[in-house]
């Protein structure tokens, strides 16, 4: 159920040193903010209160003040460099990942 899985998720923090209240007061980049994983750790860091900024290699919308997307490129150094000294955040989470495929292949 949705409950025992957000009790689970606060355990989790908790076990590792996290406070819920503590989340609140903290800054968060995430990569690969748009993936599955990426989208619901957003959704639960924003429940807690915390101040979300979120990556991505198209342009997006932010959510107001309570998620704040920049489009980067995470292969270019300068363009990361830039983006952690204009947010600072306190923690990054790294999700994103370079998905490559070859369409050509036969099936």
């Amino acid at each position: 159920s949705a409950g025992r899985r957000r009790t689970h998720f606060r355990a989790c923090l908790i076990g590792v040193g996290f406070k819920i209240s503590a989340m609140q007061k903290l800054r968060y980049l995430v990569t690969g903010a748009s993936g599955f994983l990426g989208t619901r750790l957003c959704d639960r860091l924003m429940n807690a209160g915390a101040e979300v900024h979120a990556t991505s290699r198209s342009l997006r919308s932010s959510d107001g003040d309570r998620l704040r997307w920049w489009q980067t490129d995470l292969l270019e150094y300068a363009g990361v460099e830039r983006l952690f000294d204009e947010i600072q955040p306190d923690v990054i989470v790294h999700l994103a990942g370079q998905v490559t495929a070859a369409p050509d292949l036969p099936l």
